[in-house]
């Protein structure tokens, strides 16, 4: 989980890392993931006022958070997979427990005298 990816990368190996990314940001594809994000933006915003009009004047509360949090979790999911956050979240389920796990093995390692 935390080997030596794009983050931990020097020298040779950060030239070839950067070189695999390089692609995903050209000026075309960043267009392309513009409006996609604009799109899952507004999207969200619309559910805001679906919102408010179900609350028929009443105030609404939102958790401002996990609403970012979700919208994040669109916009990485349309621009990388074309499909939305809840279509793939048994993905981003299973890799959020792959990290858990991957943390949790690396705090339960005992070395004499680091305590």
């Amino acid at each position: 989980m935390m080997g030596n990816g794009l983050i931990f990368a020097e020298g040779p190996d950060w030239v070839r890392h950067r070189r695999a990314v390089s692609p995903a940001f050209n000026i075309d594809n960043l267009k392309v993931m513009t409006k996609r994000m604009a799109a899952c933006t507004m999207s969200m915003i619309n559910g805001w006022q679906e919102k408010l009009i179900e609350a028929k004047g009443r105030c609404v509360e939102l958790e401002m958070g996990m609403e970012f949090k979700q919208l994040t979790a669109d916009i990485i999911s349309y621009t990388t997979f074309g499909t939305s956050f809840m279509e793939g979240k048994e993905v981003f389920d299973i890799q959020m427990e792959l990290m858990e796990r991957a943390i949790a093995s690396i705090t339960d390692i005992f070395i004499p005298g680091i305590q």
